[in-house]
């Protein structure tokens, strides 16, 4: 059977996290929870009500530092705060799993949690916890369910209200796609750093990265190349990304066959994050290739045939 796991990095306001709890209880299911350890001091009784479900305990360090910022000795005393806490509190271990706060992770992080007894899983956000734009409990559900491949991860936050309205409805569509929901060590492996990407995107460079603001306030990121090339995101299918006043921001992607755009009233400028097309339009036809940004005009259809017969991804910015 399908496996997928599903992950949440346990953070922030408890109430949707008591909320989900009772989800997976409804459904059956056990999941891996990445604990910070300021949050489990200050709610103990949740995180012994989910040992007490039977859901699997990781180590989110205790108070989010950037590991890659610190030597050995600080980084090690991070995750023992957060190990104390919850060895305190249910008398079990957050071993063998440890997510990096912000997602920063490099050789020598991993080298030093492999000694540890640690093995690490970094993945980028799909529910929507750091994104830009707006965040719903459709745009979460689709997201979560392109990111559920067998033996994949979902990530998740406990302290997002959309993720709460969201996790039945992803539950039930993993189970009518034959897909059962899991904890990370039932899966039988550690899922990659990054999804598996679409093969034709085998060759692309896409580095761990994070953004790790200075002061607290409004900030989200999205890695958006990582984003277009889940396997399971449908060729030519638009997904609104940001609105920025009137201007809106589409992430798109398209397979061999040809991608016919009808016109429209207003310019839509396209910039090509891999892969590359052939854009055929009335008055003539471009090649693009990553990294190159291209004007639609307003009034004119463009016709779009992937280069080489590989598969491309791109941003789309239009009025809104």
């Amino acid at each position: 059977m399908t496996r997928v796991a599903l992950t949440f990095e346990a953070g922030g306001d408890p109430a949707p996290a008591r909320a989900m709890l009772a989800a997976l209880e409804d459904a059956g299911v056990r999941a891996t929870f990445f604990l910070d350890g300021r949050w489990a001091e200050r709610h103990g009784d949740l995180v012994r009500a989910l040992a007490a479900a039977g859901h699997e305990l990781g180590n989110h360090g205790y108070d989010h530092p950037d590991w890659t910022t610190l030597d050995d000795d600080a980084i090690a005393g991070d995750l023992r705060a957060t190990e104390r806490v919850v060895r305190e509190l249910t008398g079990g271990s957050v071993r063998p799993w440890a997510r990096p706060p912000f997602g920063a992770i490099d050789d020598r992080v991993l080298a030093l949690l492999d000694r540890l007894g640690y093995r690490a899983f970094y993945r980028d956000a799909v529910d929507g916890a750091h994104w830009p734009g707006e965040t719903t409990a459709v745009s979460i559900q689709a997201r979560a369910l392109q990111a559920a491949a067998d033996g994949d991860a979902v990530v998740m936050h406990t302290d997002r209200p959309e993720t709460e309205a969201a996790l039945p409805h992803v539950l039930t569509a993993l189970r009518e796609r034959g897909a059962e929901p899991v904890a990370l060590s039932q899966l039988g492996r550690c899922p990659p750093p990054r999804a598996e990407r679409h093969p034709d995107f085998a060759a692309a460079d896409v580095r761990p990265g994070y953004v790790r603001p200075s002061a607290g306030g409004r900030w989200h990121s999205l890695n958006v190349l990582e984003l277009g090339m889940a396997r399971a995101r449908p060729a030519g299918a638009a997904e609104p990304l940001v609105e920025l006043g009137d201007t809106a921001c589409d992430l798109v992607a398209g397979d061999a066959g040809p991608l016919s755009w009808s016109a429209t009233e207003h310019d839509r400028r396209v910039l090509m994050l891999a892969g590359g097309v052939r854009v055929e339009r009335d008055d003539g036809y471009l090649i693009a290739r990553a990294g190159d940004l291209f004007l639609c005009p307003a009034g004119l259809g463009c016709r779009l045939t992937a280069l080489d017969g590989r598969r491309w991804t791109g941003l789309v910015w239009r009025r809104a």
